[in-house]
């Protein structure tokens, strides 16, 4: 009965390192074609149109992406490092018996290793689709987009002083149960080129928010 649970085991961390190896190799396939296509991106291509998308979370300037920026790198070589972190640590469980009463806490491991390297945040506007946050959709692949006034009471307001007053962009993918997030842009003009650029790729925005709806009906009570 030991050896069968053992067995089990054994088999549960080998499929946990290879659904890790899976989300490195797509990590790094990703951002390699991010960074292939990125020069081609119809917004944003001057330094103004960069910092004029704020990134939430880290609340940085968008910067470029090639194959020599730090962002890249940091994925090439950081995948590559996760990899033999992660076989290092299934051959630990597999030849000891260090971690056998307790495989959800070796499970998480796989997980904080692989999850470690993270997508830069970003937004290419291409002629055929775009980069989102290091990953290529195609415009057929995108649902529709919507904006939102960010002033007080909005769940981005006074994160960052750039942000207050801006605007948040927020893109819908088709069959996802998790969206890839949102971007802020700071200023009207930004907002305007990215709107009509979506729209002349066939992107329908929608026609408002459900936090707009709540803004404009507690406005009109």
């Amino acid at each position: 009965m030991k050896g069968r649970k053992t067995m089990w085991l054994d088999l549960f961390f080998i499929m946990m390192f290879l659904i890790g190896c899976y989300y490195l190799l797509q990590l790094r396939l990703r951002i390699k074609k991010a960074a292939d296509l990125s020069g081609q991106a119809l917004f944003p291509r001057t330094q103004e149109e960069y910092s004029g998308i704020l990134l939430p979370g880290e609340w940085k300037e968008m910067q470029p992406i090639t194959k020599n920026t730090r962002s890249y790198q940091y994925i090439k070589w950081g995948t590559v490092c996760a990899f033999f972190l992660m076989a290092g640590f299934l051959l630990l469980l597999l030849l000891t018996d260090w971690f056998d009463p307790a495989f959800l806490n070796a499970a998480y491991i796989f997980f904080a290793i692989a999850s470690f390297i993270r997508q830069p945040q970003n937004l290419f506007i291409m002629k055929d689709g775009m980069i989102l946050h290091g990953r290529f959709y195609s415009q057929t692949e995108i649902r529709s987009f919507e904006t939102e006034k960010i002033v007080r009471w909005h769940p981005l307001y006074g994160l960052d002083s750039r942000a207050d007053n801006g605007y948040q962009l927020k893109l819908k993918v088709k069959n996802r149960l998790f969206q890839p997030g949102l971007i802020a842009v700071p200023d009207k003009k930004h907002l305007t080129a990215i709107e009509n650029l979506l729209g002349n790729i066939g992107i329908e925005r929608t026609s408002s928010s459900e936090y707009e709806s709540k803004k404009e009906s507690s406005s009109g009570a």
